[in-house]
């Protein structure tokens, strides 16, 4: 090892030397990375977290996309409006009385056209957005003092650390390439090339492509748990589907969490899953 070090150039060891430091800066920040992420991790309290509903279950699983299309599944169950095609709904002219129901479906109730038009859910989603925006803002509280979210200080805290470890790695350049200015490194160019496009690249992963999830490690933990325990009644009801023995009649909310808890995955093998909306952002 010591021979390979020696025969190399010094030009070509500033080039180790840098790629090195480079890897350590990843590592460091990978470190980081993962106390953020790690910071809310206890699981010890969850038998206590009873009051979070299906719509909460689904804003958990996948956001506000998850939230718009249960609440329009759920609309198809309970009668309030009908698949015409693949890709068009329409509503009922006369729709089932309910003395309750969940707000994001009163609000896409008004938004929906009258009877005689039919409209896709790409054209209802962008209509609705407001409304879905409030709605899943007051699931976003919740569920961040529950810290099965990650909240706006974890997400200010990930971004000094991505500024901060990506700055380090660009200053740690410029420092090579003032060197080779002013000639007190003996650094070649194509060098100075090579380290210069690692670094680059190294800074833009670490500011562009390493997001922190919007779920905490508990948070994760929580849903992971939620869906062991429904396992068993998602089985069962799927089976029922597929076999055509069950029909979703819209009073049971056992059907309506465990779509909540898994979305589309419960009609998979059923020609019922046409049904469900598909919504790409």
């Amino acid at each position: 090892m010591y021979c390979f070090i020696a025969n190399l150039s010094e030009s070509m060891l500033a080039l180790l030397i840098h790629t090195g430091v480079l890897a350590m800066i990843f590592v460091i920040f990978q470190i980081l990375y993962s106390y953020v992420r790690s910071r809310k991790a206890d699981d010890s309290d969850f038998e206590q977290i009873t009051d979070i509903d299906y719509y909460e279950m689904a804003f958990l699983r996948d956001g506000a996309v998850a939230v718009y299309t249960l609440a329009i599944f759920e609309l198809h169950r309970k009668g309030f409006i009908q698949k015409e095609n693949n890709n068009f709904w329409r509503k009922m002219q006369s729709t089932p009385f309910m003395l309750e129901m969940p707000l994001i479906e009163r609000y896409i109730l008004k938004k929906m056209p009258p009877h005689s038009e039919t409209f896709t859910d790409k054209w209802l989603f962008k209509k609705i957005a407001n409304e879905l925006k409030k709605v899943c803002n007051d699931m976003q509280k919740k569920l961040e003092q529950k810290e099965l979210l990650a909240d706006d200080k974890d997400f200010q805290n990930h971004k000094k650390i991505q500024r901060f470890m990506s700055s380090i790695a660009l200053l740690l350049l410029l420092e090579r390439i003032i060197a080779v200015f002013f000639q007190t490194a003996n650094i070649g160019y194509q060098e100075l090339l090579i380290m210069s496009l690692l670094t680059v690249l190294l800074a833009v992963y670490i500011m562009y492509f390493v997001r922190l999830p919007k779920r905490t490690v508990r948070g994760d933990i929580y849903f992971k748990n939620i869906q062991a325990i429904y396992t068993p009644q998602k089985e069962t009801l799927q089976k029922q589907i597929i076999q055509g023995e069950q029909w979703l009649t819209w009073y049971d909310l056992d059907y309506a969490l465990l779509f909540g808890i898994y979305g589309r995955e419960m009609l998979q093998g059923s020609p019922m899953i046409t049904t469900y909306p598909i919504i790409t952002t």
